[in-house]
């Protein structure tokens, strides 16, 4: 039997993943979590399974102490809408550790499998690819074998009753470098090259996420090692802007969707009247921009870079979307389109283009191809 592959790249705010074969396309969910010894009961019949849902899960057969999953297994574990309604305070990733240290990341890996186990797209044995940021590739290679093991699963969800029990085995776990799997995805496809004029020049990678913007560099279409960091700016930093802003405008105070649905339409409406806050928005992304500029001066020193030697800037990552940037896989950036990436360009003087609006599964689409390489070798 072929053993099925599952791409996974665990967001400060979202999980993002897809499958090799049978391609389901890319689907996220939101990477919070609660923890309890009993189940929460607050499920609704309108729930969606999808991006709300609670599991049990266990590994019977082996012992996982002092492993991240110790925190997790036997326990009833809560994503999504069912996280928001609790009264207790979600756990969410946290920026200042290590993902290969951080329970919600495990939990997130094995949600993401049992639900698509249980939709009959994932069966048997199972090889688990991921995306952690460069700076800690070697430690995660080694920590997130911690996954190998069969498991069974309990999902709950929907007003379903607990008897909904899933087994899964993971074989292997394989981690690769998020800016490079970023740029592998913008340059190729599983057709072939999709910018054969980049090839030969120099690219600067900017993988923008929710809390941190991953940087590299690619030589004639192969990415530069030494040239992998990760800087602790993101776009978190724009929503942080925005919700101070709008609160000492407006004594507005907005939380979660309500502050994503803001930010998305770039409007906000305040007892029956619309505002724009375009201008809050673009100078947000300005600022965002500007601290990303500034900490590039030490990476170009650090990796021995002349600015003027690269050939263009390549953006991706849910923090790099912006509803002024183009739409499609290949679009080249305007001057006037207000995104952080538009002012990352600007600032270094250098063309930009931009990954599309698919932009935040990057990097799942990166290890698609990773996978599929394996296989054809």
């Amino acid at each position: 039997m072929k053993q099925l592959t599952m791409c996974v790249d665990m967001g400060a705010s979202m999980t993002k993943y897809g499958i090799v074969e049978p391609s389901v396309g890319n689907l996220s969910f939101p990477n919070n979590m609660i923890v309890r010894d009993t189940p929460s009961g607050t499920y609704k019949l309108s729930d969606s399974r999808y991006d709300n849902f609670e599991m049990c899960v266990t590994c019977p057969e082996q012992d996982k102490s002092g492993t991240p999953l110790e925190g997790i297994l036997g326990k009833y574990v809560s994503f999504g809408k069912y996280a928001a309604r609790s009264k207790e305070t979600a756990i969410r990733p946290s920026v200042d550790n290590k993902k290969c240290t951080q329970a919600i990341n495990y939990a997130s890996v094995l949600a993401s499998i049992a639900y698509e186990v249980e939709r009959g797209n994932l069966w048997g044995k199972i090889k688990v690819l991921l995306a952690v940021p460069p700076v800690e590739i070697e430690q995660a290679k080694q920590a997130f074998q911690a996954l190998i093991g069969v498991y069974k699963v309990t999902l709950v969800g929907g007003g379903r009753l607990a008897d909904d029990e899933q087994t899964f085995e993971i074989t292997e776990v394989g981690c690769f470098e998020e800016s490079m799997l970023t740029c592998t995805s913008f340059l190729f496809s599983k057709r072939g090259p999709k910018h054969p004029e980049l090839l030969g020049k120099t690219l600067l990678v900017f993988d923008i996420g929710a809390s941190t913007t991953d940087v590299g560099i690619v030589k004639k279409g192969v990415y530069w090692d030494k040239s992998q960091q990760t800087l602790r700016i993101g776009g978190n930093m724009i929503r942080d802007i925005i919700k101070d802003a709008l609160y000492e405008k407006y004594e507005a105070l907005l939380e979660g969707e309500e502050l994503e649905d803001v930010i998305t339409l770039g409007k906000v409406e305040i007892c029956g009247e619309e505002y724009s806050i375009v201008d809050l928005l673009n100078e947000a992304r300005e600022h965002c921009a500007a601290e990303i500029r500034e900490q590039m001066s030490t990476y170009f020193k650090r990796t021995g870079t002349d600015v003027k030697t690269i050939g263009a800037v390549v953006l991706s990552g849910g923090g790099s979307l912006s509803s002024g940037a183009g739409s499609g896989e290949d679009d080249t950036m305007d001057k006037d389109t207000q995104s952080v990436g538009s002012f990352i360009c600007e600032a270094l003087g250098l063309k930009g283009f931009y990954y599309g609006e698919e932009a935040r599964y990057a990097n799942v689409e990166g290890l698609v191809l990773r996978a599929l390489l394996a296989e054809k070798n």
